[in-house]
């Protein structure tokens, strides 16, 4: 299918004469932060917009009221039911429904979206949600989130709208994702974000002992061509996190933190403060990959640095942040470091070919292929080998991740895989070129 394209001089969507919805189709935004959710928010009719984690819907729904709209925004996630739902539809009277609800809690608002336009936003992070359960939902046992969420878009196809910088290749979700509008916008005013690479064989390690240190002891350090006295850091686990924050004695009240907003991470975080996102940021601000996606963040001084351990060979979507999406959170432009980010990595995997690492994959989903076509034929000839049979693959995180159990039987969760290629041929290639952000 041709690819629509929009040419804007301006630097925001919502600064675009006449640009009052987003329209409908597969879009490629091209730069983060253009402000397409704002007009979504902002502008337009009854609108539902869907994004990966509870920080993003928290962060948005935390600026309405504003000047630009003064009404409320719904925020739908884990502890907001059905009723609060119907409640917030009772309540407002002169405003379009605006509502934001993570991927897994989607189903809460399902009965609105013949009256709402649904908007997928962050889309690119759908495949790195495969696995997830939908939140609280009675009969989802069998059923993924993002599985379901393809199911809903799709009885919407003609007016849903899909939302990325970093869009997936349309080759690796579901058909009818390729035979709608595809989109691709342009922006005026962007800037090159280019990185001071560290390639360091513990980077964890390298992130303490060459930046978090010396900045405590001395306040600032040198590191290619800027000098750092504050940071926010990218990294995939709080326990990482919360090990360096211990190990290197930091005061409390100079650190950060925004993570998924759960019991477990508020007992591993106790006794230290999730980050304000709208002002000025402790010295050290911890993000996990939960938390960035989407959110804006103001800060006249720090530097963006990301985090990447790759040393596994395997299940390759767990191993990185996505750089663009990560180092693009920064929205103050005074900041002398809007333009630059450090990227501390360890390259073992990046080491093998293309070639080589989608090899790993193929082979990895063949052996799937195999034990699900075990599994299926011991099911229907109920042979008592298989419990115990499935009792030994369940002991696999390779199983339990690349799998789906349905009624008929096992099958390979498709969308896994392709969570895995996507790295390969896309993410890997990212990580020491410069990008444009708006």
């Amino acid at each position: 299918m041709e690819i629509k394209k929009y040419y804007f001089n301006e630097e925001f969507a919502g600064q675009v004469e006449g640009f009052n919805e987003v329209p409908a189709g597969y879009i490629n935004k091209t730069v983060c932060g253009c402000g397409l959710t704002s007009v979504a928010i902002e502008k337009g009719g009854n609108t539902v917009i869907t994004v990966p984690n509870i920080v993003l819907v928290q962060n948005k729904v935390e600026q309405y009221p504003n000047k630009r709209f003064n009404g409320e925004v719904l925020g739908v996630y884990g502890g907001v039911d059905r009723e609060d739902v119907d409640a917030y539809i009772n309540r407002i009277q002169d405003q379009p429904i605006k509502i934001m609800v993570t991927y897994d809690s989607l189903w809460k608002v399902e009965h609105l979206l013949d009256e709402c336009h649904l908007i997928i936003d962050e889309s690119d992070r759908l495949l790195g949600s495969v696995g997830l359960k939908l939140q609280d939902k009675k009969d989802a046992e069998d059923v993924d989130v993002i599985t379901y969420l393809f199911e809903v878009a799709e009885r919407y196809k003609d007016t849903v709208s899909f939302i990325s910088a970093t869009p997936i290749e349309v080759e690796l979700l579901p058909k009818w994702v390729s035979e709608i509008e595809q989109i691709e916008m342009y922006w005026a005013n962007t800037v090159k974000v280019v990185p001071i690479c560290m390639q360091r064989q513990h980077p964890f390690s390298a992130l303490k002992n060459e930046i978090i240190l010396p900045i405590k002891k001395d306040g600032k350090v040198i590191v290619g061509d800027r000098v750092v006295s504050k940071v926010i850091v990218f990294m995939n686990s709080v326990d990482r996190a919360m090990k360096l924050v211990n190990e290197c004695k930091l005061d409390k009240e100079e650190v950060g933190i925004i993570c998924a907003d759960n019991s477990r991470n508020d007992f591993k975080i106790r006794g230290y403060e999730r980050v304000d996102t709208s002002g000025e940021l402790p010295k050290y601000t911890f993000i996990t990959s939960s938390g960035f996606q989407g959110i804006d963040l103001y800060d006249s001084e720090a530097i963006n640095v990301v985090v990447s351990n790759t040393s596994r060979d395997h299940q390759m979507v767990d191993l990185t942040t996505d750089l663009r999406q990560a180092t693009s959170r920064q929205r103050d432009k005074s900041n002398p470091n809007y333009d630059r980010y450090i990227y501390i990595y360890n390259q073992n995997a990046f080491e093998q070919s293309e070639e080589e690492l989608i090899e790993i994959i193929e082979n990895s989903e063949r052996e799937i292929n195999e034990n699900c076509d075990l599994l299926n034929d011991l099911l229907s000839n109920k042979d008592k080998r298989y419990n115990s049979t499935l009792k030994r693959f369940g002991e696999s995180e390779e199983f339990r991740t690349y799998t789906l159990k349905r009624n008929n039987g096992w099958i390979v969760n498709q969308l896994a895989f392709n969570a895995d290629r996507r790295f390969i041929l896309n993410t890997r290639r990212q990580y020491t070129k410069g990008f444009n952000i708006i």
